[in-house]
């Protein structure tokens, strides 16, 4: 995922938008931090540094400073909390990795169930290591590639840390979401200009966002899945 420093805010309405007034307005990271309670942020500080402690063994992050994986990883993911928040229903992790972005989602939305799909057994074993340090009990891990899954498991929303083109998010939400599910994730501000254009039949853009973090900043995604599963 490659993210410019200060994009310009500017969405292009296509013909994958949605008809109504949808969400364009920028998601401030900071005050999305701000607002989480002390236990939350106790448990995204331990879990920045848990990705920091497991990050060779696991090959989880190439990122040098636990401050670095705090920023990028972990804060960053904060980006999909106000668009999963005007949604409702579990949530599946596809491609889970170091648990970004599903495990700081988790901590910020205790009453939403998650499943994080992961297909390396290291990966999905610091996966289960970090949930059982942080005492999360929303979270589930499935070791498992969910596309090849048969039959598939499907999820009301899914989220994805992956830059992946619109053809392949089809692919993914014919899996993995039911009939009008939503799928959350990031683009960076190329892939934004875009991104609705793109969107083959079956998938819906109904909130495109940019995000302001310390360092970075980047766009976020909500589409909805209007084609009968495969």
């Amino acid at each position: 995922l490659i993210l410019s420093p200060k994009p310009a805010f500017r969405v292009i309405l296509s013909r994958g938008m949605d008809a109504g007034s949808p969400k364009t307005d920028s998601i401030k990271l900071q005050a999305v931090w701000d607002g989480l309670d002390n236990a939350a942020k106790a448990r995204m500080e331990k879990y920045a540094e848990l990705i920091f402690h497991y990050r060779d063994v696991a090959r989880l992050t190439a990122m040098k400073t636990v401050d670095q994986v705090r920023e990028v990883l972990v804060k960053e993911s904060l980006a999909l909390m106000p668009p999963l928040q005007a949604g409702s229903g579990d949530v599946a992790d596809f491609g889970s990795g170091s648990g970004i972005p599903g495990i700081p989602l988790a901590i910020a939305l205790p009453g939403t169930q998650f499943v994080l799909y992961e297909r390396s057994a290291r990966k999905a074993g610091f996966l289960l290591i970090a949930i059982g340090a942080l005492g999360i009990g929303n979270v589930a891990v499935v070791q498992s590639d969910p596309l090849r899954m048969n039959p598939p498991l499907q999820h009301q929303r899914l989220v994805t840390r992956a830059s992946v083109t619109p053809n392949r998010l089809s692919e993914i939400a014919a899996k993995m979401l039911i009939y009008g599910g939503e799928m959350l994730g990031f683009l960076s501000e190329a892939m934004a200009q875009r991104f609705g254009a793109e969107l083959p039949t079956g998938l819906r853009l109904i909130e495109l966002r940019g995000y302001t973090g310390v360092s970075r900043s980047g766009f976020v995604y909500r589409l909805k899945w209007e084609a009968a599963a495969k």
